[in-house]
């Protein structure tokens, strides 16, 4: 009898801004003291955001392990506040007026819009 396909669990990735990197070696710590986090499976960072990217294995991560790992590498992680959860260029729009951007009927917010000069 054949074996059942085995279907790894779905991953989840999660971004948080980080404080205190200034070139691509501070990034390289972020991202190895991340990895040594158990139940962490990559860690990318963006050093022209200041963010992280980090994917885990089936489960929210805690945000408190994840940052004391990123304090001991000598930086901050920032927790996300839910209006910054949602990028605004995620938000549906439906185009451009006067004042700025336009929300799509049923988009909760435009974000900051950027005003036409």
């Amino acid at each position: 009898m054949p074996s059942p396909l085995l279907v790894p669990p779905p991953a989840l990735t999660s971004a948080w801004p980080v404080e205190g990197m200034t070139c691509a070696n501070c990034a390289g710590r972020v991202e190895k003291a991340l990895l040594k986090v158990p139940g962490v499976l990559g860690a990318v960072v963006n050093l022209a955001t200041e963010s992280v990217a980090v994917t885990t294995a089936n489960a929210a991560p805690d945000f408190d392990v994840l940052a004391a790992a990123v304090h001991v590498a000598g930086y901050t992680l920032q927790p996300v506040l839910p209006d910054d959860a949602v990028p605004a260029l995620a938000v549906p729009v439906a185009g451009l007026s006067e004042g700025g951007l336009v929300a799509a009927p049923g988009a909760a917010h435009v974000g900051h819009a950027v005003r036409p000069p």
